[in-house]
């Protein structure tokens, strides 16, 4: 409480020795201005603080922070100091627990005047308000576990609450969680966790909504034990915590992050009081995006109730004095980017809780609670303990006015209890305490008590006096009555009693009676599980699947699968499942390693069996038959074996068949077939089929069928200069052909093109002539096709003739005829052949032709005249003139004085005639005197009209008009005197010999006279290396072809007064390279090429290297130089030719790296199966593609090694592998493994034969 000390103790130990810090929330307690009263303590390990005279702001989260150089903990508590002016009408509880995937909700419902103000922390971090913290904790996982802290705070004072929420696994953990993703907007997204079998049944939730599938949103997969939700066209509305659950409830969760336009979205939900304003903001990425409000997908518009505010990328929106009928969905749109909130509006709460929350009162007398109505009339109920009351039986309700009261007359220890005033929007709490004169005690108390689930267990105690009423509770909760709990009292004694019990009923159980208590602990063990099915042997063929199955007396009960006393994980092979009180597992394709001991085990009880595999013998039950086909059909060998899922190998002569276009190799249960589409003759041969030491072959015969033809030419006629095709079909695509005109064999040339395309044979005819007609016949082998052909005469006539064009001065105007496609045409204007220039364009589509004339003028009018061969056709095309115009006005111009200026304007036709004006006065040309030419000049250059004025004078300004008759343009001309300055000065030139440089400058005037340029103050200096010097108008410009080192200094260029200068910086030239060598790899007996390029060609002295030792050009070194390239070409490399290339030139040197791969060994004879009897000698043999190199040899996954049973023999290319006096247990999948490649067989041990060793002999007794 305020005004007393508070003290905080944490013991302390470390290596070296540690380092101790005191904080709140954040803060050191050594900085804090009234740190006298913060005293802190160290000794012997136990450090403490102690805070004097203790006030409402010392409220927060102390911590102890330990640091030295090993690392850093820290320990934290939490002080809290109520205030006076604020109650808890609920404090929230101190502890919190919750599965994962639930929901964690803390309420708090403080009263105080002023209104205080709620925070809400979580390890002293502000809680902002979002999708996910509202007042409650959404959907929580292990990262939410922390201490969390409600502070309420007016001017009055401030008062703290914590509570801590402990999140936990859940009883079945997914094997792999969900885990948080971001998404970019419009794009989609998978979700994915693994539950712990294959058959459990998940379900997906939005938050507390679960999601049903649609093909456009949400796709939900089950692959095995894997569980997918794919979000598909993600808007900012998708970002939430999404859910997967399993049907036993165990969840996990994840967050989806939408990245897009929408920075910051708007609430999920947002609740307010009528009467109240509600503001939603929304920030974007970037600013000047517009955006809309929405409100049930009509736009708000702005008004009194209704205001929006943009601030940068900041958008609000403000509703003010809301009704509850404005409850709706708002929408913020921006683009194709939205965000939505539900907007609830609730009733003001009429009801304000009175200064008295709890009631007091002893046995017999008056309890009065009291509540005031912020609304006179409003209706109003009582409850107590959740029941209504009425007048009479012991209580009276009274109203005055807005003012409520519950009167209890005689109260006595039954109508203890919570007590609310309900009214339309807001509950008033009050708690009445009856205290009894007469002393209540236990004569028994209650005892903990220990049972198994399913037990009965019953709780007893006895009260004096007997008449006492007793409650029970469980965990803090009080109990009623249920199918499963009986609560019965025979006074003095009371009982409890709980039917079946569950582990949930676990806890501490109390019974309180008038105001005593008395508490015990119920704790339920977990029941026995046992077998109600055990496992049985089981005996199978490898290859083949089997299921081991039980079942336990719980469906809930969890069991672990072994084999041979090693746990057995999932994978693609072994399989689990639990439905219901059964449990298997499953074993696909069983291989020899499955057999052994399997053992299922429960915590109390475990079953074995054992599991044999026997080997599999495969036979040929039908084996291939030979087969003979023409060419281009297809032949089909099939075969049937004794079991399936038997994998073999096709051959034709040893060679391997790969499945392709051509060879398709199928497997149907214990059939197999090969087929080879379209057969060619060196498809022929045998054809093999081996698999698992079983082997069937068949003759292929291939036979070559005739040329037939199986589409025949057909008659034809074309026109004169047409073109067309005979074409006809052979049988084969390989047959030749030899074509005939009336007898006479046919070659290509210009207009005739003989062309063969796969099966089809033809002849393509351009520009057929008279005599092309005759009879064509195309011959192959002994059979042929014969069709004639015939070329008649065209007529050529107009199908649309030319129309009459009246178009206006310099627009288009466009001539169309229609005849033949195939026709030389020609235009003419007035008898005049027209070409296709930048204003005439002539073109033909099909059988149109198009003239088109641009910008036409006053004298393209006239007849137009299309002629095609002896077929002629005339418009005439007619001009509308226009007023002449300005295209181009004048534009005001400033002048120097002496020097010359021009205007200028353009018209819109070239034959304009125009005046032009000074200041009203008409100017006409001047007269030339001497030789000198006429100081005012009248020009005419096409649409162009220009005032010349040859040598200003000041008297020259004014107005100047060039006048057209319909239309009319003016300038202002000003005229400065002459200033010769330099406008832009010389900039400094570095180059490096024997580049050029350029200097240039710029004066204020075009005209001057005198300009010199000199190099260090010599103007012969610069003749003497070349320099060009240059005048573009007021540009000045100085060029020197070419520098060397000794020409630096300074340029000047001087013309009067004005004068500028820069500085000649030239670099001597250095040799360097231009490009880096580059690492070469390549493989054995390969080319490798590296090349190096140098700044300069005249270099001569060059050197290659090959790990220290220098190269010569042989025939397998070549060295190249190409100008300032130079090139190291070496063939024919081997691995110990892997090293360093150095590349040397002056003061030059340039590395690289060769890296010679050595070519893969490979299989060129491979392992065959072999079977053999026992205690005989086994020798598995195979070839590889060189003789050199180490091979390994396993048996099944396990590696070889030689000895006494093994033997290893390399002899040249040929490798065996010798097993002695081979066993049963030598049957196996044996490997021979090079490194690249590996090559298989299997070795069957067979049992030896029984005989007799000694004979029976003849006994007499």
């Amino acid at each position: 409480s305020q005004g007393y000390s508070a003290t905080f103790t944490c013991m302390v130990s470390g290596r070296p020795a540690p380092t101790v810090t005191w904080q709140r929330d954040g803060k050191n307690v050594d900085n804090f201005v009234d740190s006298y009263r913060f005293l802190t303590e160290g000794r012997d390990g136990m450090h403490t603080l102690k805070i004097n005279s203790v006030r409402p702001s010392d409220m927060g989260t102390y911590s102890c922070k330990v640091k030295n150089s090993a690392g850093e903990v820290n320990a934290s508590a939490i002080l809290g100091v109520p205030s006076e002016q604020i109650l808890w009408s609920k404090p929230p509880s101190t502890a919190y627990e919750v599965t994962e995937g639930k929901h964690a909700r803390f309420s708090c419902y403080v009263t105080g005047k002023p209104k205080p103000e709620i925070v809400w922390k979580k390890d002293s971090e502000i809680i902002v308000p979002g999708r996910r913290h509202l007042t409650y904790e959404d959907d929580d996982g292990q990262c939410d576990n922390g201490l969390y802290t409600c502070t309420a705070t007016n001017v009055v004072g401030k008062t703290y609450s914590p509570v801590q929420l402990i999140v936990h696994e859940p009883r079945v953990p997914f094997r792999t969680k969900l885990r948080d993703v971001e998404v970019r907007e419009k794009g989609s997204v998978t979700l994915e966790c693994e539950v712990p079998h294959r058959g459990v049944k998940a379900s997906w939730y939005l938050e507390e909504t679960e999601l049903e599938p649609h093909p456009d949103k949400y796709v939900m997969e089950e692959d095995g034990t894997m569980r997918r939700l794919t979000i598909r066209n993600v808007t900012a509305d998708d970002e939430a915590v999404y859910v997967c659950e399993m049907s036993e409830g165990s969840r996990t969760v994840a967050e989806v992050t939408v990245k897009g336009v929408i920075v910051k979205k708007l609430p999920r939900r947002l609740e307010v009081r009528e009467k109240e304003t509600a503001c939603f903001t929304v920030e974007l990425n970037k600013e000047g995006l517009e955006g809309r409000w929405l409100q049930n997908n009509v736009e708000i518009r702005p008004g009194p109730r209704a205001k929006v505010e943009v601030s940068g990328n900041s958008h609000t929106l403000r509703l003010t004095e809301l009704t509850q009928q404005q409850s709706s969905t708002i929408t913020f749109l921006t683009g194709s980017s939205r965000t939505t909130s539900q907007l609830v509006v609730t009733a003001k709460p009429m009801a304000k809780p009175g200064a008295q929350m709890e009631v007091r009162v002893e046995t017999g007398g008056q309890a009065v609670m009291r509540c005031e109505l912020l609304d006179a009339g409003g209706a109003v109920e009582w409850l107590r303990d959740g029941e209504r009351l009425e007048s009479g039986k012991g209580f009276l309700l009274e109203e005055d006015g807005s003012v409520q009261r519950l009167v209890v007359q005689q109260a006595s220890g039954a109508h203890a209890g919570t007590y609310v005033c309900r009214s339309q929007g807001g509950d008033a709490a009050f708690r009445l305490q009856v205290t009894d004169s007469v002393t209540v005690s236990f004569n028994t108390g209650i005892a903990s008590m220990v049972a198994t689930e399913g037990e009965e267990v019953t709780f007893r105690c006895s009260v004096s006096p007997s008449d006492v009423a007793v409650k029970w509770y469980h965990e803090g909760m009080q109990l009623k009555p249920t199918s499963r709990i009986s609560i019965s009292a025979e006074p003095p004694c009371h009982c409890l009693t709980f039917h079946n019990v569950k582990l949930s009923d676990t806890g501490e159980i109390k019974a309180v009676a008038g105001g005593i208590r008395s508490t015990a602990k119920l704790q339920v063990q977990e029941a026995v599980i046992y077998f109600v099915r055990k496992l049985g042997p089981v005996e199978v063929e490898e290859r083949q699947t089997f299921v081991l199955e039980v079942d336990v007396s719980k469906a809930s009960a969890e069991v672990k699968w072994t084999r041979n006393g090693l746990v057995i994980q999932p994978n693609k092979r072994f399989l689990f499942e639990a439905d219901g009180s059964r449990r298997s597992l499953t074993i696909l394709s069983a291989e020899m390693g499955d057999r052994g001991l399997y053992s299922c085990e429960t915590l109390h009880e475990k079953t074995q069996a054992k599991v044999t595999i026997q080997p599999r013998a495969i036979r040929v039950v039908k084996p291939l038959e030979p087969v003979t086909v023409m060419e281009k059909e297809a032949a089909t060998f099939k075969l049937e074996l004794s079991h399936v899922g038997v994998e073999g190998q096709w051959s034709r002569d040893g060679i391997r068949f790969r499945q392709n276009n051509r060879c398709q190799i199928s497997t149907f249960g214990k059939s197999h077939s090969l087929t080879i589409l379209s057969v060619r003759e060196d498809d022929a041969g045998i054809i093999a089929f081996q698999a698992e030491g079983v082997r069937t072959s068949a003759q292929l015969t291939v036979a070559e069928s005739p040329v037939t033809f199986t589409k025949q030419l057909q008659e034809t006629h074309v026109p004169h200069k047409g073109s067309t095709v005979l074409e006809c079909e052979v049988s084969r695509a390989n047959a030749e052909v030899k074509w005939l005109k009336d007898g006479s064999e046919l070659k290509s040339d210009q207009r005739i093109r003989v062309v063969g395309h796969g099966v089809r044979r033809s002849v393509r005819l351009t520009g057929c002539e008279p005599q092309d007609s005759g009879l064509y016949v195309c011959q192959a082998e002994k059979n042929s096709t014969a069709a004639k052909l015939h070329v008649h005469a065209r007529e050529i006539r107009i199908l649309r003739g030319l129309e009459d064009q009246l178009v206006n001065e310099n627009d288009n105007a466009v001539f169309m005829c229609e005849t033949h496609d195939d026709v030389d045409v020609q235009w003419l204007l007035n008898d005049k052949k027209l070409r296709s220039s930048y204003s005439v364009r002539i073109r033909q589509e099909g059988r149109r032709h198009i003239l088109t004339m641009s910008n036409v003028e006053l004298e393209d009018a006239g007849m137009i005249t299309f002629i095609a061969e002896n077929v002629t056709c005339r418009a005439k095309l007619l001009m509308i003139e226009q007023p002449v115009r300005f295209v181009k006005p004048l534009r005001d111009k400033v002048a120097m004085e002496r020097h010359k200026m021009l205007l200028e304007c353009q018209v819109s036709r070239p034959s304009a005639s125009v005046r032009w004006f000074h200041d009203d006065v008409e100017l006409a040309d001047s007269e030339a005197t001497g030789d000198e030419e006429p100081r005012v000049q009248l020009l005419s250059q096409g649409c162009y009209r220009q005032l010349l004025i040859v040598s200003v004078v000041r008297s020259d300004e004014g107005v100047y008009t060039c006048d057209a008759g319909a239309d009319r343009t003016s300038a202002n001309l000003l005229v400065e005197a002459q200033e010769i300055q330099v406008v832009r000065p010389l900039s400094d030139a570095e180059v490096t010999e024997p580049e050029g440089a350029t200097f240039e400058c710029e004066l204020s005037a075009d005209e001057v006279k005198g300009a010199r340029w000199s190099l260090n103050g010599d103007e012969a200096n610069l003749a003497s290396h070349g320099a060009q010097t240059e005048q573009d108008g007021a540009v000045h410009r100085l060029a020197l072809p070419s520098t060397r080192h000794d020409m630096a200094g300074t340029v000047c260029f001087t013309v009067g007064k004005a004068k500028t200068s820069a500085q000649l910086i030239v670099h001597e030239r250095q040799l360097g390279v231009l490009g880096k060598m580059r690492d070469v790899a390549v493989e054995e007996e390969g080319t490798a090429v590296f090349v190096c390029e140098l700044s300069r060609a005249d270099v001569e002295d060059v050197a290659w290297f090959l790990n220290a030792s220098r190269l010569v050009s042989s025939e397998l070194n070549e060295i190249k130089r190409d100008g300032s390239s130079h090139t190291l070409v070496l063939r024919n490399v081997t691995v110990d030719d892997t090293g360093t290339i150095v590349f040397t030139a002056e003061d030059v040197k340039e590395t690289a790296q060769l890296h010679v791969r050595e070519l893969p060994v490979e299989f060129s004879k491979e392992l065959g199966s072999l079977s053999v009897e026992e205690a005989h000698e086994a020798e598995l043999t195979c070839e590889t593609s060189r003789g050199d190199t180490p091979v390994v040899w396993l048996k099944g996954d396990k590696t070889l090694k030689a000895g006494a049973k093994y033997r290893m023999v390399r002899k040249g290319r040929k490798a065996s592998l010798v097993i002695s006096s081979v066993e049963l247990g030598d049957s196996d999948q044996y490997t021979c493994d090079s490194g690249n490649f590996q090559t298989s067989a299997k070795l069957t041990v067979t049992e030896a034969g029984v005989v007799f060793t000694k004979p029976l002999s003849n006994t007499q007794v």
